[in-house]
């Protein structure tokens, strides 16, 4: 029986009605149910939404069902409630003197959405001790994820203390019967992990360091870089704590999506958020400002927390989907706290000629990679110090005419211990249906650094296989086995790559590996069939361009021809394939487009899906950025004035090309192009192109596109190259 079906009996013979029939199996070994006694109907597993009870509906109707839930109670011996302020206030306001002792009602009067258990401790212990050793317990809070946690901290103290104190709900209160008059209250329960044991925000005492990381990042992925830093701090002689609010907010969002709103979030505009807005094909939503405004009271409590404990210094990570948040909670504790040090690094971080006019709220900033440059300066900060001109680091004491120098960065990466996310129990680290997928990291850097359109130039190096191999088996241990690497050139000497899955192969692991690689002319059969072998399930190519011309355009290094070998021997190797395309760089013609066309569809058989459609950006640190006028890119307004205002991208209306004249609405028909033919040919593209192809074609046929000028989503991505 599938998970979205229920079992409807015919009829029912009296030894078989009250046996538990919810399992096809259970059904079939009782012997006594022939297959037509039963059918299937599409059903949904529901629950009772304690909020929807409570906070839905007119104010008259609310009241009712506030005053039916007191009636019933009423008549209820050894029940004791909990309830949040708003609810309390109601319950003793609107019930007649003496209908139910208002000493057994408890209010729970919190600053925030969710509790800490320090606070739920403040105000239950006391009641808690001396209740009688069989109370019941209902608790009657806002949200599903205050219920969960007062629920929790009852069972613990109970368990602690030796008492059989019963955790109750709304419907083990009204019955089912009783249930059943409110079914506007009965949501739909998609599976899920909740509950689970998520961290209280809470910012320890007398800090000298607070590590903090904000939404959003990509799904549920343990934070890999963030995890070096926090290795950094444990090892210095400082009082610090990390803390990583993106995985905090991703699960409690997704419990009062699932719990307190019916599966969906419908932001004020009436607009719905996607069901899990941190999938990589929302990024854009994470600058959108009503998207901003629904997620800013958990910034806002995070900073409330920053200001009361008062550290020293708060470093953060900075990427291009939490600058508005860091950015609100960085100016909020300065307001407040001016002297608090604040440094920031990450990979938004990695151009020095962007530095502080990319982030100038924050005191210092960490250049590039950082393992090298934390332990001076925050050993000089501690001790009151600002130091300035410091190799790999900016700030706002550093000298007008410094020339910036670059960090070392190390060598041997053995040496660095990898992340263990020791901050948190590993176990929150998985989406909200339960998938976990585990970044690890063998290389940094990218051993090829010349495509043209590419900003990501750095030096190459890998781990040993030993060393490297051993993380692997530590995360096993941990109860992880789908990996993926995060990093962007893991086979840059594919000979290193071989020596790690040798490894893993002769230690026998059973773990399944995903990953991004090079089309390389040394990746042949017997290199995919090693990688198969080692666990390689996926792999995702950065082909990025499928034309001879387009080829030596971007300064590739590979040939059509290699292009094929490569999907082809890895399709054949039994590791599923998926490839990107970087469209529109300078010299691209439409028949280039037209060549790329044919070379995918040549290798149909060998690619299970296009990923992405990358338009060019012109991105601080490329090739094209560096010398535009090699490569016939011209500027709307004045050079200077655009690299002055636009820090790290170039807006796509304000540059074209020429030698043929490429523009913003010339790569957009280069994607129209790609994705219309791709279609009619009938390659997969899969139900999530489907809207786009509907556009493509309507605007072909002169009707308006439903998701006007620029198509948005996993295929066709105008910001992937930032």
């Amino acid at each position: 029986m599938s998970a979205d079906s229920i079992l409807v009996l015919k009829k029912l013979n009296p030894e078989t009605e009250s046996k538990n029939i919810a399992d096809i199996e259970t059904i079939s070994s009782l012997g006594q149910i022939r297959e037509d006694d039963f059918h299937f109907v599409k059903a949904s597993k529901v629950f009772f939404s304690p909020y929807c009870f409570l906070f839905n509906g007119s104010l008259n109707q609310r009241e009712q069902r506030l005053s039916l839930l007191v009636n019933i109670l009423s008549k209820l011996a050894d029940t004791i409630i909990f309830a949040e302020h708003l609810i309390y206030q109601k319950m003793i306001n609107t019930t007649p003197a003496g209908a139910i002792d208002r000493e057994s009602i408890i209010e729970i009067n919190v600053r925030y959405d969710v509790p800490t258990s320090e606070e739920i401790g403040q105000k239950l212990d006391n009641y808690l001790e001396n209740t009688s050793a069989s109370s019941r317990v209902l608790v009657l809070m806002k949200n599903q994820s205050s219920i969960f946690k007062v629920q929790e901290y009852v069972n613990q103290f109970a368990k602690k203390h030796k008492k059989e104190l019963s955790v109750v709900d709304i419907i083990s209160v009204l019955g089912i019967e009783g249930a059943n008059n409110h079914l506007d209250c009965w949501l739909p329960l998609p599976y899920n992990i909740y509950p689970i044991d998520l961290p209280d925000i809470k910012v320890e005492e007398n800090l000298d360091v607070l590590l903090l990381d904000c939404p959003a990042r990509n799904l549920s992925l343990m934070p890999n870089g963030f995890g070096y830093v926090h290795n950094v701090l444990k090892q210095m002689d400082v009082n610090s704590q990390t803390f990583d609010l993106d995985i905090v907010t991703y699960h409690r969002f997704h419990v009062s999506r699932i719990y307190d709103l019916g599966g969906t979030v419908t932001l004020d505009s009436g607009r719905e958020l996607p069901l899990d807005p941190w999938k990589a094909e929302h990024y854009d939503l994470w600058s959108d400002e009503e998207v901003i405004s629904y997620f800013m009271p958990i910034i806002d409590e995070m900073a409330d927390r920053i200001i009361t404990s008062h550290p020293k210094i708060v470093m953060c990570s900075l990427q291009a989907n939490n600058e508005t948040f860091t950015r609100h909670l960085v100016n909020k504790v300065k307001a407040a706290l001016p002297e608090v040090i604040f440094t920031v690094g990450g990979f938004s971080c990695y151009n020095a000629d962007v530095g502080l006019r990319g982030f100038p709220e924050c005191d210092y900033m960490f250049i590039g990679e950082s393992d090298l440059t934390i332990e001076p300066l925050i050993s000089d900060l501690i001790q009151g110090n600002r130091p300035k001109n410091l190799p790999g680091i900016l700030s706002h004491h550093d000298d007008p005419d410094r020339l910036f120098t670059p960090a070392p960065m190390p060598h041997e990466l053995d040496v660095l211990e990898p992340p263990k996310y020791e901050w948190f129990d590993l176990s929150v680290y998985r989406n909200q249906d339960n998938y976990q997928l585990t970044p690890i990291i063998a290389s940094r850097g990218c051993r090829w650094s010349r495509c043209t359109f590419c900003a990501e130039r750095f030096y190459w190096r890998i781990r040993s296989a030993a060393n490297f191999v051993d993380e692997l088996e530590w995360f096993i241990d941990q109860g992880c086995t789908l990996f993926m690497f995060n990093e962007s050139d893991l086979n840059g000497a594919p000979e290193r790559l071989l020596e790690i899955c040798d490894e893993i192969i002769r230690r026998k692991l059973k773990i399944r590996l995903t990953g991004q690689l090079r089309i390389h002319k040394k990746s042949d059969r017997a290199f995919f069939q090693k990688l198969a072998e080692a666990g390689f399930v996926a792999l995702r190519f950065g082909v990025d361009a499928f034309s001879r011309n387009a080829l030596k355009l971007q300064a590739k290094g590979y040939t059509p021809e290699t292009v094929s070998q490569n999907l082809k021997d890895c399709w054949e190797a039994g590791i599923y394939t998926e490839i990107n395309w970087v469209i529109g760089v300078p010299g691209e013609t439409m028949d280039d487009v037209r060549e790329g066309i044919d070379l995918i569809l040549q290798n149909r058989n060998y690619i299970g899906r296009v990923a992405n459609i990358n338009p060019l950006m012109l991105v601080n640190g490329s090739v094209y950025w560096i010398n535009p006028e090699g490569h016939n890119i011209h500027f709307k307004e004045p050079k200077e004035e655009l690299y002055k205002n636009h820090t790290r991208i170039i807006p796509s209306d304000l540059w074209y090309s020429t030698e043929p004249y490429i523009d913003s609405v010339v790569r957009k028909q280069y994607f129209d192009t790609i994705i219309l033919s791709l279609h009619e040919e009938g390659f997969p593209l899969g139900d999530w192109a489907a809207r786009l192809v509907e556009d493509v074609k309507k605007k072909v046929h002169g009707g308006v596109s439903s998701s006007g000028t620029e198509n948005k989503g996993s295929f066709y991505n105008p910001t992937a190259t930032e």
